[in-house]
């Protein structure tokens, strides 16, 4: 089942979540979301006012880059009867380039082709300017009002984002005989984030197990721009002869994060 999107942060089991973050879930791998309001069909007075309504998006690609742009369709349904979700589809936009959202599009994703209500979500990878044009005519086909409106992306004000900034080089600690892993966790959100785990692995090196080495270190919690350094420990030197370390911020996907393909940092170093 889909997840339903909502503007509200909701904390549960210390995990934090927000809408950006579950946009960002059904919108894969976008860093930008946009809202924008669509009204289509003709409507007999029993919703809005007998006529014709047309929504046109209009998109431009203001980025650098190549944008990968996908989008979904919530469908709003009226005496407060939650609709469908429905998509996601996708296209590429190159810089400068520009596409459209219309009707059409909007009846085809939603399956109807008779009133239509609702929210296009609208992720790219690349920023966008998005204006939607709104069409109205009166029930004789003429049209009576013209309205634009520039949308601005959701912002990720509520999410939290954590990522190894830094793995410390090794030292050794002759009297437990044991390495010493240092590694900065920061968490780049805005949002403050809860005690995670952190987790390091030694691919280079397995136990009597065949399982690589590991060590789990708390990173207690992080508010939105901070940051923290753990210890982690290996009893044996880690330079065999070179150093070969990968370090898991939230190595158990517990936290539900503005990005979700940050958490990870590798050090290598020759010994």
């Amino acid at each position: 089942m889909k997840r339903i999107l909502i503007p509200l942060l909701l904390v549960a089991s210390g995990v934090i979540v927000s809408s950006f973050a579950l946009a960002q879930e059904e919108l894969r791998g976008v860093e930008h979301i946009y809202d924008v309001k669509a009204i289509c069909g003709k409507e007999d007075g029993k919703i809005a006012a007998p006529g014709h309504y047309w929504t046109a998006i209009n998109i431009l690609n203001v980025g650098s880059k190549t944008a990968k742009v996908q989008g979904l369709l919530a469908v709003a349904l009226p005496e407060l009867t939650m609709g469908p979700l429905t998509g996601p589809v996708g296209a590429e936009l190159r810089p400068n380039r520009a596409m459209e959202i219309d009707c059409p599009t909007l009846f085809k994703l939603a399956e109807r082709d008779d009133f239509l209500k609702g929210y296009a979500l609208i992720g790219s990878t690349e920023p966008l300017a998005v204006v939607a044009v709104y069409t109205q005519a009166n029930p004789d086909g003429q049209a009576v009002s013209i309205h634009t409106e520039r949308v601005s992306a959701r912002g990720p004000s509520t999410c939290a984002d954590l990522v190894v900034k830094e793995i410390i080089r090794p030292q050794w600690d002759p009297g437990a005989r044991q390495s010493i892993i240092k590694a900065v966790i920061a968490n780049i959100g805005a949002a403050d984030a809860p005690d995670t785990l952190a987790r390091l692995i030694d691919p280079s090196t397995n136990q009597p197990t065949g399982a690589p080495y590991n060590s789990v270190a708390s990173t207690g919690p992080i508010p939105g721009g901070g940051e923290v350094t753990v210890t982690f420990t290996l009893p044996y030197w880690v330079y065999n002869p070179d150093a070969d370390l990968e370090v898991t911020a939230d190595y158990k996907g517990l936290l539900l994060e503005c990005k979700e393909d940050n958490n990870v940092k590798i050090f290598r170093v020759i010994g």
